[in-house]
């Protein structure tokens, strides 16, 4: 069965070729959305199709940019129509915690998804979309940027808005998913994608909101969303943590498991070592 991996990327591009030569497969392609302030990078293959996303926009971190870009490399993917049975999203940060033939294996029945979701969502989540947040150009991420977004929230509050239908329940959890095609065909179908325009952080509930009749029963459930979504992801040292060479031995014992990728790693050295 044929795999397509969804790269969102920016910065160096050293990881990613070091993903690419770890999954290179006739059966797996790379269709890769690289931020529009930047050249595309210079990537390699032998096996694996290696596609870009043409129309590309710059990427802002936390606007609906993040939304717009994941949508458009899965709409891209699917019209190459490739047949794929998963779509993998990652960054251009991510590693594989499986070699090329256990991926396949594990991802070759497509009657399961790997979404995340967390148990519980607050208002000031669904503020995220609720509110109408003009900053789509805007670096947000830190310092005048965050003041910024203050500003917004206060304003909203105050003109009580509320953009989004009381019907639509919104979920949050892992941006990063593996997921069959149907559901790739669903999310494109989606006919109120206009929730996502204007809003703040809208990324981890993109999928999630599309997909809300598929949140499990936590009670249930022992996974943590970044499990569900078959990602290593380590919140607890950063935000999140980027994998060192320490980390090496921790994350070989990951391989060939449950974790498809891990998140985040900026040393092309890692991933080399770690299937060597």
């Amino acid at each position: 069965m044929n795999q397509a991996i969804l790269v969102i990327g920016n910065g160096k591009s050293s990881v990613l070729q070091q993903t690419i030569n770890i999954l290179d497969d006739r059966n797996i392609d790379f269709i890769i959305y690289w931020d529009g302030k930047e050249e595309l990078p210079k990537l390699e293959s032998f096996y694996s199709k290696l596609f870009y996303v043409k129309n590309r926009q710059k990427i802002y971190w936390g606007t609906d940019t993040q939304v717009q870009a994941e949508h458009d490399v899965m709409e891209y993917a699917i019209n190459l129509g490739r047949d794929y049975a998963f779509f993998h999203l990652i960054s251009a940060k991510d590693i594989p915690l499986m070699d090329k033939e256990y991926f396949k294996n594990f991802f070759s029945k497509p009657c399961k998804e790997y979404i995340g979701f967390v148990p519980d969502v607050n208002q000031n989540i669904k503020n995220r979309i609720n509110y109408y947040y003009p900053v789509r150009n805007i670096n947000i991420r830190e310092g005048a940027g965050q003041l910024l977004i203050k500003f917004f929230m206060k304003l909203n509050r105050f003109f009580r808005i509320n953009r989004i239908d009381d019907r639509i329940q919104i979920e949050k959890g892992s941006n990063w998913f593996s997921i069959p095609q149907n559901l790739v065909k669903e999310i494109l179908r989606y006919p109120n994608m206009n929730i996502f325009k204007h809003s703040y952080l809208a990324d981890e509930l993109y999928v999630q909101t599309i997909l809300s009749r598929l949140k499990p029963k936590f009670s249930d459930v022992e996974m943590d969303d970044n499990g569900m979504a078959a990602r290593l992801i380590d919140w607890e040292r950063g935000n999140p943590y980027t994998f060192t060479k320490k980390d090496i031995g921790f994350l070989k014992s990951k391989v060939n498991k449950n974790y498809a990728f891990a998140r985040k790693v900026e040393d092309a050295e890692i991933p080399k070592e770690i299937f060597k």
